[in-house]
Protein backbone atom coordinates (compact mmCIF):
# COMPACT_ATOMS: atom_id res chain seq x y z
CA UNK A 1 0.00 0.00 0.00
CA UNK A 2 2.88 2.54 1.07
CA UNK A 3 4.53 1.48 -2.16
CA UNK A 4 1.70 1.89 -4.43
CA UNK A 5 1.16 5.30 -2.79
CA UNK A 6 4.61 6.41 -3.27
CA UNK A 7 4.74 5.41 -7.20
CA UNK A 8 1.39 7.21 -7.66
CA UNK A 9 2.98 10.37 -6.17
CA UNK A 10 6.05 10.09 -7.94
CA UNK A 11 4.00 9.67 -11.28
CA UNK A 12 1.99 12.36 -10.39
CA UNK A 13 4.98 14.66 -10.07
CA UNK A 14 6.58 13.84 -13.13
CA UNK A 15 3.27 14.68 -15.05
CA UNK A 16 3.23 17.79 -12.81
CA UNK A 17 6.57 18.75 -13.81
CA UNK A 18 6.05 17.85 -17.82
CA UNK A 19 2.79 19.64 -17.67
CA UNK A 20 4.61 22.99 -16.64
CA UNK A 21 7.42 22.99 -18.56
CA UNK A 22 6.88 24.45 -22.54
CA UNK A 23 6.23 21.74 -25.59
CA UNK A 24 8.36 23.14 -28.79
CA UNK A 25 5.21 25.13 -29.67
CA UNK A 26 5.65 27.25 -27.13
CA UNK A 27 9.57 27.45 -27.16
CA UNK A 28 8.69 28.43 -31.06
CA UNK A 29 6.62 31.34 -29.45
CA UNK A 30 9.36 32.46 -26.78
CA UNK A 31 11.98 32.39 -29.79
CA UNK A 32 9.67 34.31 -31.81
CA UNK A 33 9.53 36.88 -29.00
CA UNK A 34 12.60 37.25 -27.97
CA UNK A 35 15.27 39.95 -29.30
CA UNK A 36 17.74 37.78 -28.28
CA UNK A 37 18.80 33.97 -27.80
CA UNK A 38 22.73 33.57 -26.19
CA UNK A 39 24.64 31.30 -24.23
CA UNK A 40 26.28 32.46 -21.62
CA UNK A 41 28.14 32.53 -17.93
CA UNK A 42 26.16 34.26 -14.83
CA UNK A 43 29.12 36.38 -13.51
CA UNK A 44 27.69 39.14 -10.55
CA UNK A 45 24.73 39.55 -8.59
CA UNK A 46 23.02 43.12 -8.17
CA UNK A 47 20.15 44.69 -6.24
CA UNK A 48 17.56 47.51 -7.99
CA UNK A 49 16.73 49.06 -4.64
CA UNK A 50 13.68 51.13 -3.53
CA UNK A 51 16.00 54.24 -2.74
CA UNK A 52 13.83 55.02 0.50
CA UNK A 53 13.07 51.89 2.04
CA UNK A 54 16.64 51.10 1.68
CA UNK A 55 18.02 54.25 3.45
CA UNK A 56 14.96 53.42 5.81
CA UNK A 57 16.15 49.38 6.17
CA UNK A 58 19.73 50.75 6.43
CA UNK A 59 19.37 52.91 9.71
CA UNK A 60 17.45 50.67 12.07
CA UNK A 61 18.92 48.73 14.50
CA UNK A 62 18.28 45.19 13.49
CA UNK A 63 18.95 43.71 10.48
CA UNK A 64 18.04 44.61 7.60
CA UNK A 65 15.62 42.19 5.60
CA UNK A 66 16.50 42.72 2.05
CA UNK A 67 12.86 41.80 0.82
CA UNK A 68 11.64 45.07 2.01
CA UNK A 69 13.74 47.23 -0.22
CA UNK A 70 14.33 45.06 -3.48
CA UNK A 71 12.76 45.58 -6.05
CA UNK A 72 14.66 43.10 -8.57
CA UNK A 73 18.02 42.01 -9.35
CA UNK A 74 20.54 42.10 -12.38
CA UNK A 75 22.58 39.25 -13.35
CA UNK A 76 25.44 40.47 -15.35
CA UNK A 77 26.50 37.48 -18.12
CA UNK A 78 29.83 37.09 -20.43
CA UNK A 79 28.34 35.47 -23.73
CA UNK A 80 29.61 33.19 -25.12
CA UNK A 81 27.34 32.33 -28.07
CA UNK A 82 24.77 34.44 -29.67
CA UNK A 83 22.06 31.97 -31.83
CA UNK A 84 20.08 34.81 -32.84
CA UNK A 85 20.51 38.82 -32.45
CA UNK A 86 24.23 39.11 -33.59
CA UNK A 87 22.95 42.99 -34.21
CA UNK A 88 21.86 43.42 -30.40
CA UNK A 89 24.31 41.40 -28.45
CA UNK A 90 28.28 39.75 -29.66
CA UNK A 91 29.85 36.83 -28.10
CA UNK A 92 32.55 37.63 -25.89
CA UNK A 93 31.02 41.05 -24.35
CA UNK A 94 28.63 41.21 -21.50
CA UNK A 95 25.14 42.01 -20.85
CA UNK A 96 22.53 42.60 -18.03
CA UNK A 97 19.58 40.66 -17.09
CA UNK A 98 16.80 42.73 -14.86
CA UNK A 99 14.85 39.98 -12.87
CA UNK A 100 11.85 40.99 -11.04
CA UNK A 101 11.77 40.36 -7.04
CA UNK A 102 14.01 39.43 -4.79
CA UNK A 103 14.42 36.00 -4.80
CA UNK A 104 14.11 33.58 -7.77
CA UNK A 105 10.58 31.96 -8.12
CA UNK A 106 8.34 30.70 -11.03
CA UNK A 107 8.38 33.91 -12.73
CA UNK A 108 12.03 34.74 -11.85
CA UNK A 109 14.80 31.99 -12.50
CA UNK A 110 17.77 31.73 -10.38
CA UNK A 111 21.43 31.96 -11.59
CA UNK A 112 24.15 30.66 -10.44
CA UNK A 113 27.84 32.43 -10.49
CA UNK A 114 30.05 30.81 -12.87
CA UNK A 115 27.23 28.33 -14.52
CA UNK A 116 26.53 28.35 -17.64
CA UNK A 117 22.70 29.15 -18.97
CA UNK A 118 20.84 29.47 -22.94
CA UNK A 119 19.16 33.04 -22.82
CA UNK A 120 15.46 33.58 -24.29
CA UNK A 121 15.63 37.86 -24.10
CA UNK A 122 14.09 40.84 -24.97
CA UNK A 123 14.37 44.32 -23.79
CA UNK A 124 13.23 45.12 -20.35
CA UNK A 125 9.40 46.50 -21.31
CA UNK A 126 8.84 47.72 -17.81
CA UNK A 127 7.61 51.34 -17.97
CA UNK A 128 10.44 53.38 -16.83
CA UNK A 129 8.10 55.11 -14.06
CA UNK A 130 7.72 51.90 -12.14
CA UNK A 131 11.31 52.44 -11.62
CA UNK A 132 12.01 55.96 -10.16
CA UNK A 133 13.50 56.52 -6.90
CA UNK A 134 15.17 53.09 -7.72
CA UNK A 135 19.22 52.84 -7.46
CA UNK A 136 21.74 49.71 -7.87
CA UNK A 137 23.42 47.87 -5.02
CA UNK A 138 26.31 45.92 -5.05
CA UNK A 139 26.28 43.72 -2.12
CA UNK A 140 30.04 42.43 -2.67
CA UNK A 141 31.14 46.34 -3.50
CA UNK A 142 33.05 47.86 -0.79
CA UNK A 143 31.01 50.89 -1.05
CA UNK A 144 27.20 50.72 -0.14
CA UNK A 145 26.60 53.93 -2.83
CA UNK A 146 23.70 53.44 -4.83
CA UNK A 147 24.37 53.21 -8.88
CA UNK A 148 21.79 55.13 -11.17
CA UNK A 149 19.22 52.22 -12.89
CA UNK A 150 18.18 53.17 -16.44
CA UNK A 151 15.22 50.32 -17.35
CA UNK A 152 16.31 50.83 -20.90
CA UNK A 153 19.84 49.31 -20.76
CA UNK A 154 18.89 46.36 -19.28
CA UNK A 155 17.15 42.51 -20.62
CA UNK A 156 14.80 40.55 -19.38
CA UNK A 157 14.19 36.69 -19.46
CA UNK A 158 11.49 36.07 -21.87
CA UNK A 159 8.83 33.32 -20.66
CA UNK A 160 9.93 34.16 -17.13
CA UNK A 161 11.93 30.76 -15.74
CA UNK A 162 11.45 28.63 -18.94
CA UNK A 163 13.66 31.56 -20.80
CA UNK A 164 16.87 30.63 -19.17
CA UNK A 165 17.92 27.51 -19.13
CA UNK A 166 20.87 26.05 -17.29
CA UNK A 167 23.47 23.68 -19.18
CA UNK A 168 23.15 20.61 -17.29
CA UNK A 169 21.80 16.83 -17.93
CA UNK A 170 18.19 17.90 -17.49
CA UNK A 171 17.68 20.48 -20.08
CA UNK A 172 20.62 19.56 -22.53
CA UNK A 173 17.91 18.12 -25.18
CA UNK A 174 15.99 20.97 -25.42
CA UNK A 175 18.53 23.21 -25.53
CA UNK A 176 20.15 21.68 -28.27
CA UNK A 177 16.31 21.67 -30.11
CA UNK A 178 15.61 25.44 -28.67
CA UNK A 179 18.80 26.04 -30.75
CA UNK A 180 18.19 24.32 -34.02
CA UNK A 181 14.26 25.98 -34.24
CA UNK A 182 16.08 29.71 -33.29
CA UNK A 183 18.38 28.73 -36.47
CA UNK A 184 15.19 27.84 -38.71
CA UNK A 185 13.31 30.69 -38.16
Amino acid sequence: MVRSAAAICVVLGCLSAFAQSPGSNDYSNLIKNSLVLASGVAEEESWVVDRDKYAAAMHRPQLPNPAEFIVGRIIRLRIDEIVKGAKVAKAGSTINVFLPGSVASENSPAFVKGKRYLLLLSYLKTPASNFKDTGIYQPFAPSSKLLPFDPKQYFSVVGDSFGALPYDIEHQATIANIKAMARRH
